[in-house]
Formats: structure tokens, C-alpha cells, sequence
């Protein structure tokens, strides 16, 4: 079975991007290495749009990997909590179970 090679690749991207609407009127840029987004036309002729633009989305990308860690750190915070909560009661189920034997063997 043969692969698809880069070329293929790039040549399907192109046919997407002209059979979708969304991306009929945007072009491709880079943001970082390795990282390209697609921006509208407008955006990207003017560099002070592209600016406001790309603050915009810094922006909302760390607001977004802050309520991610906010959600993971109160999700261990939860289980921790639950962890204790079962290991006690579990203590005290034991030592209901020990007295309960203790009682039997008296």
C-alpha cells in the first residue's frame, strides 16, 4: 500500500480550501514556528489589524489554558478530597468490624 507524499498533501489542502466557503477569503499566516492560522483577507493586508489580531488571540488562548489548569487543579483538589474522605470512612469501618469481633470474642 503506498502513502500519500507531501505534494498530495498540499494539493488536497489547496482543493479544500478552494471548495470550502470559510476559507474562500482568508489567507494562510504564521504565528509562531511551526503554527499557521487562517485570517481574513482584510486582517492581513493591514499590519495593525494583524497586530490587534494576533493580541486578541494570545489573549484568549491564555485565558483558555488558564481555566484549563483552574479546572485540572480543582479536579485533583476534588479527588484528593474524595481519597481522604473514603480512607476515613473506611478506617472507621474497620474499627466498627474489630470492635464488633472484639465484642464476639469476650
Amino acid at each position: 500500500m503506498e502513502g500519500i507524499n507531501k505534494a498530495q498533501r498540499e494539493r488536497a489542502k489547496t482543493i479544500a480550501q478552494e471548495r470550502q466557503k470559510r476559507f474562500k477569503q482568508q489567507v494562510k499566516v504564521q504565528v509562531a514556528a511551526g503554527t499557521w492560522i487562517y485570517v481574513s483577507r482584510e486582517i492581513a493586508k493591514s499590519k495593525q489589524k494583524l497586530k490587534e489580531f494576533l493580541e486578541q488571540r494570545a489573549i484568549r488562548l491564555q485565558e483558555n489554558a488558564d481555566l484549563e489548569a483552574q479546572y485540572k487543579n480543582n479536579r485533583q483538589k476534588r479527588s484528593k478530597t474524595t481519597y481522604k474522605e473514603k480512607k476515613e470512612q473506611r478506617k472507621i469501618e474497620i474499627r466498627k468490624l474489630m470492635n464488633g469481633s472484639q465484642s464476639q470474642n469476650s
